[in-house]
């Protein structure tokens, strides 16, 4: 599912995208489609199901967005038998990463940044 969000505040458009689809490996092609085509500023992306070891996929396949990822994880098995389920990630344009700044919310399924759209102005977004 996709959604599709255009916000202008203090002149300051956003185009938010927010992508849910199980794995973000056979996903990846039509999103990178829809992130350039319409210029999307900020994308929240849950269900990527991927490991940490290999959520550098996201640099490599949006080169010109800056992800902030988190993995899921089974809790129900003992810590070294832990699998990655579920994850969710935000990917921002790097032409506004000097503005946005990832934040700690300590949660395996809940992400958050801000976005500093002016001295005392933060937009606050979840995925």
């Amino acid at each position: 599912m996709c959604v599709i969000l255009f916000i202008l505040m203090s002149e300051i458009l956003l185009k938010l995208v927010t992508w849910n689809a199980t794995g973000v490996i056979s996903s990846a092609p039509y999103l990178q489609k829809l992130l350039y085509e319409k210029d999307t500023t900020i994308c929240g992306r849950s269900e990527h199901w991927l490991y940490e070891n290999n959520v550098h996929f996201l640099d490599s396949v949006f080169s010109n967005y800056k992800p902030f990822t988190v993995c899921g994880k089974d809790l129900s098995l003992p810590s070294k038998r832990r699998v990655g389920k579920g994850g969710v990630t935000l990917l921002w344009g790097k032409d506004i990463d000097d503005h946005v700044s990832p934040l700690m919310c300590d949660d395996d399924r809940i992400i958050d940044i801000h976005y500093q759209v002016s001295p005392s102005n933060y937009v606050f977004i979840f995925q």
